[in-house]
């Protein structure tokens, strides 16, 4: 096994694709805010391959958190490159890593260049048998997604140029995660944030119908972390989902662990149109807001209350038919 190959497995963040040509996705998504809230923005850089070369191509999409203006730009296969040392990659341009991105974009009537770097991340810890988020799981070669962690929260120092307006995020917060495979689930609600009252809290959750060989499943993954404490509620660790009710873009949700509970109360604000991935084609719409509302308490399964607090701005997205999701919690 080329080393390479062998090292990913330990770091999710890495570009996993280097031996897929064919119906295969990989993105990484980059949350940006700034201290005063009043710019919000996600960059989201990726590779899709279809079913054949002509359907294969790097991209970037944007999502303006205030506006829910998006931009999704496509790029030529030789403007991919990508670092076999660790996570960094390039489109045209455009460089993105652990410690910052660049971004020179002049495509779909937008003009975005400067340099954001990040400051302090958090990261969720890698294991021998749970490398990553995902746990175990990660091991299985027949997942149709795979999903990582790379930052549950870190500071920002920079400023980008967005259609000619400068914007500070400097003293702002971001966030990175991502996701590759083949296709993104049939039905999902994504949340996340960190911007609460208490300034080193965040929480990242996700929740899916996830296809598994000829049947499929519902899966979660709900990581809250409190400085460099982590309190995960996982399909893996065993947590149970005790709630879900999902309607007219507001989700309400508690999950318990042999040691805590958590209740989740979300609502989604102004969204926008994404791109999402079927069969490694880009061609699947979804609606992202990330000027959201997320309330979250966390107790002890004794009922004692550890923490309630209010997060905003939030990233939120409800895909697919959830009754899938609450149907199979239900039973």
């Amino acid at each position: 096994m080329d080393f390479y190959n062998f090292r990913k497995i330990w770091n999710p963040d890495w570009f996993q694709g280097n031996q897929k040509k064919r119906n295969y996705f990989e993105g990484w998504y980059f949350k940006l805010v700034n201290p005063y809230k009043t710019a919000t923005w996600a960059v989201i850089p990726g590779i899709s391959h279809g079913s054949n070369e002509k359907e294969s191509y790097p991209f970037i999409q944007l999502i303006n958190g205030k506006t829910g203006d998006t931009h999704f730009i496509k790029y030529k296969m030789e403007d991919f490159n990508f670092s076999r040392k660790g996570f960094e990659i390039s489109i045209a341009g455009n460089h993105f890593s652990n410690n910052g991105i660049t971004l020179n974009i002049s495509e779909d009537n937008i003009r975005v260049s400067g340099k954001i770097s990040f400051l302090n991340p958090v990261k969720y810890p890698v294991k021998l048998f749970s490398p990553g988020v995902m746990g175990w799981y990660r091991f299985i070669p027949t997942m149709e997604c795979y999903h990582g962690i790379m930052s549950m929260l870190h500071s920002l120092e920079g400023s980008i140029s967005i259609s000619g307006t400068k914007v500070d995020f400097s003293g702002g917060k971001g966030y990175i995660e991502k996701d590759w495979g083949k296709s993104m689930p049939l039905a999902w609600i994504w949340m996340q944030s960190n911007h609460f009252t208490r300034e080193d809290l965040s929480i990242s959750f996700s929740i899916a119908h996830i296809p598994w060989k000829r049947s499929a499943f519902t899966g979660f993954l709900i990581i809250l972390s409190l400085g460099k404490i982590f309190y995960p509620f996982t399909t893996y660790n065993g947590s149970k989902i005790t709630k879900l009710l999902s309607s007219g873009g507001k989700v309400i949700f508690k999950v318990e662990n042999r040691h805590y509970s958590l209740t989740v109360n979300a609502e989604s604000q102004t969204t926008g149109d994404l791109k999402a991935p079927v069969s490694g084609e880009m061609r699947r719409t979804i609606h992202e807001s990330i000027g959201a509302s997320i309330n979250i308490q966390l107790a002890s399964r004794e009922g004692s209350v550890i923490l309630e607090d209010r997060g905003q701005p939030a990233g939120m997205e409800i895909a697919g038919d959830v009754r899938i999701l609450q149907k199979e919690i239900i039973n």
